[in-house]
């Protein structure tokens, strides 16, 4: 436990960004008999407000982190073992262009063990940055490496994409940043689901959902060891990654910003979470977000 908790102070400290390198379903509430505690808890942030939502700007009710300026951090209080779902979203109505979201999953027993999934928008020069309309693609970073698919092809070798070939905007995924206007949603939704899966041969997969949700999930990178002396090889079916087993479980911390352009407004992208599924492959359970009190999960480590 004391590895947990040193983990989980570090990550919560500065939101940390470290880039080294199915069963049947149940709900969190069959956890009879487990006490209480606030939705809030979930989450530490820094330069952001958390706080319990359900409006407009939302396309489900969840766990809202807020900010108000350049960037934003936060971690979840939490260690996490086996397979883990967000459903989250980003908010509608704030400029879309120049934005970026990083999630960053790490061992507990070595942080030095992580990497990061990255959702970024694409800028057109026709469109500019106040009709940028959340056009966003997604990505994995570990290390050096970049890895995902295309959009487009995502079953096919061809559709794979490192540092070689990589282009956000043949990632396109949600959710969408937000964007404005009426025709907001034009290129996808703002909101979907990431996943992290492991094999029954222990290969951590991580999954999208489509820019529509259709054709969901999408695979975008496999640490399947193949780093060590193979290498990315997608017409052998070779990613190039190293092994994630995450043993004693992961932390989760994220960081949201504006990284460039000419912004006018660098609001960082809020975003809201509205339910996890986690838990040990076949035994994962629902943990819905959008209440102001849930029953303790296994996973909840206090800060």
């Amino acid at each position: 436990m004391g590895k947990r908790m040193t983990a989980l102070m570090l990550a919560c400290a500065g939101g940390l960004l470290l880039t080294g390198c199915e069963g049947g379903a149940g709900t969190g509430e069959q956890n009879g008999g487990a006490s209480e505690i606030q939705t809030l808890l979930l989450v530490t942030a820094q330069n952001a407000q958390a706080s319990v939502a359900e409006n407009e700007r939302m396309a489900e009710g969840g766990l809202l982190v807020e900010g108000d300026g350049a960037s934003y951090t936060g971690a979840f209080n939490a260690v996490f073992e086996g397979n883990l779902e967000f459903s989250f979203g980003f908010c509608t109505g704030d400029p879309a262009a120049y934005r970026r979201f990083t999630f960053t999953f790490a061992s507990v027993s070595d942080p030095e063990e992580s990497f990061s999934v990255i959702y970024e928008s694409t800028v057109s020069t026709w469109a500019g940055e106040e009709n940028g309309r959340g056009r966003s693609g997604v990505y994995v970073k570990c290390g050096d490496e970049l890895r995902t698919t295309r959009y487009w092809a995502s079953d096919e070798a061809e559709a794979w994409q490192n540092n070689d070939n990589f282009n956000a905007d043949d990632a396109l995924a949600s959710p969408m940043f937000g964007g404005a206007g009426e025709k907001e949603s034009e290129f996808g939704v703002q909101h979907g689901t990431l996943r992290l899966s492991w094999t029954t041969d222990n290969v951590l997969e991580v999954y999208v959902t489509e820019r529509f949700l259709e054709h969901t999930p999408r695979l975008i990178a496999a640490f399947d060891g193949s780093d060590a002396g193979l290498g990315f090889d997608p017409a052998i079916g070779l990613w190039g990654l190293p092994r994630m087993t995450f043993s004693e479980g992961y932390t989760v911390s994220f960081e949201s910003e504006v990284f460039g352009g000419n912004v006018t407004e660098p609001n960082a992208p809020d975003v809201y979470f509205s339910k996890i599924v986690t838990g040990k492959r076949g035994q994962e359970l629902t943990y819905p977000l959008s209440e102001e009190k849930i029953q303790q999960p296994p996973f909840y480590a206090a800060s």
